[in-house]
């Protein structure tokens, strides 16, 4: 009886080791205009390191990389995630594509499909409006710097805090 026990777990260990790993990139929308944002996501279905991130040459990018990691357990079996997202705007038209992402686990390297975005010319609010020799002083010129404009203020509940405490962190803008 002893020995079947140890053969059933040695089985189950093995088994849900197995498990078939996923590398795979996602965005939110195909097709967006020149200085719309949108966010792809590379997501592994295990743990990985050394993540490498494609060549972002055609877009700006806003945001990234922000990592998320999520592990669960259900009904005894353990399962983990993490992804990398980034938020970009793309630079010109046309159909621009982004590069494989790759990323280690245990020794073995995994890649994603690289991913093709339509760009399209931006619309009427987007682009700069033609003055036609007058000057509009209600719309902010493009050159103004946010940083001349914008003030944040972070507000904190605690002083002192011990090691794994959660505090509410507030920010004024």
């Amino acid at each position: 009886m002893k020995n079947i026990i140890i053969y059933l777990f040695t089985f189950l260990l093995t088994a849900t080791s197995y498990a078939q790993i996923q590398f795979e990139a996602s965005v939110n929308t195909n097709q967006v205009s020149v200085g719309e944002r949108f966010q792809i996501k590379f997501e592994l279905n295990a743990n990985g390191s050394g993540f490498r991130a494609p060549s972002f040459s055609d877009f700006q990018v806003l945001s990234g990389p922000n990592q998320s990691t999520s592990m669960q357990w259900v009904n005894g079996n353990m399962s983990s995630s993490i992804s990398y997202s980034y938020l970009l705007v793309p630079t010109k038209e046309g159909n621009l594509t982004i590069g494989s992402a790759s990323i280690q686990v245990d020794g073995k390297s995994y890649e994603t499909n690289p991913i093709t975005i339509t760009v399209t010319k931006g619309n009427q609010q987007q682009q700069q409006p033609a003055n036609n020799g007058r000057q509009n002083n209600s719309q902010p010129k493009a050159s103004n710097d946010i940083t001349d404009n914008l003030f944040i203020k972070l507000y904190v509940d605690k002083n002192k805090v011990y090691q794994g405490e959660a505090i509410v962190a507030t920010y004024k803008i």
